[in-house]
């Protein structure tokens, strides 16, 4: 039976918007770092647009979903909404693991960088695996723009989470060892982004425990929390003037 976007409910309207402003956001800040790398030649500006287009990626199969119920009144199949929300999530951690190590710590980026592909191998062999099954083991769709993952890809978020937040932290203390102010202000921003964004995809983790009813309102929270933390990752990289003259007097 056809699906079209008269069949959306006033909350699931909220959502897709939400969504679509997130995506269309982070992709247009990411495509403005990348832009830095053919500006400058300093591949880290590559990795970390790279970072933030993957980080995004948990959202691409509901951005599809919405796209495909406006244009082609259907959703499309759960088992592509599975794969384009969490099939190269690990990607975020080897082109995050890269920018990083360009940045500090170089001494260990030959042992870490390993670290991160062996594990992120193991999580797309496993996730394929289980795709191929059965798709209720990578999750289930419970409303229209909310996906109930399995234990399997909620720890791989959660471990995605905790790895920027403390890679994110470790880099940012280098930071505020600098007498620069620019500097300064550029790592309170990326703590503030990694920190949003880990609560707003603990969030939405957190709703999958709890009745739908209640849990569709926190799913509005969470998507403004990630929509929040994508500037603040932008203006952690890419300080626009503007804003550097509000903070710094």
């Amino acid at each position: 039976m056809a699906f079209g976007i008269f069949d959306l409910t006033p909350l699931e309207w909220v959502h897709a918007v939400l969504i679509g402003l997130f995506v269309v956001t982070s992709m247009t800040l990411g495509l403005l770092i990348i832009a830095r790398y053919f500006k400058y030649k300093k591949r880290v500006f590559l990795f970390v647009g790279l970072t933030w287009f993957g980080s995004v990626s948990t959202y691409w199969g509901y951005m599809f979903n919405i796209a495909h119920i406006f244009f082609l009144f259907d959703e499309i199949p759960v088992l592509w909404m599975l794969f384009f929300s969490t099939g190269t999530l690990a990607a975020v951690h080897v082109t995050w693991a890269i920018a990083f190590t360009d940045l500090v710590y170089q001494e260990k980026k030959k042992k870490f960088l390993l670290v991160i592909f062996v594990e992120s191998l193991a999580y797309e062999i496993t996730y394929f695996t289980l795709l191929a099954i059965d798709t209720s083991l990578i999750g289930t769709k419970a409303a229209q723009f909310f996906i109930v993952w399995s234990p399997f890809i909620s720890i791989y978020i959660i471990a995605t989470v905790v790895l920027l937040i403390i890679t994110g932290f470790l880099f940012t203390k280098e930071s505020f060892k600098s007498d620069d102010e620019e500097v300064h202000l550029k790592g309170k921003f990326l703590v503030g982004a990694f920190i949003t964004y880990g609560i707003g995809l603990v969030l939405e983790l957190v709703c999958q425990e709890i009745p739908i009813e209640i849990a569709v309102y926190i799913i509005t929270i969470s998507r403004v929390l990630v929509i929040v933390a994508a500037f603040e990752f932008f203006f952690g990289f890419i300080l626009p003037e503007r804003i550097k003259r509000i903070f710094i007097k």
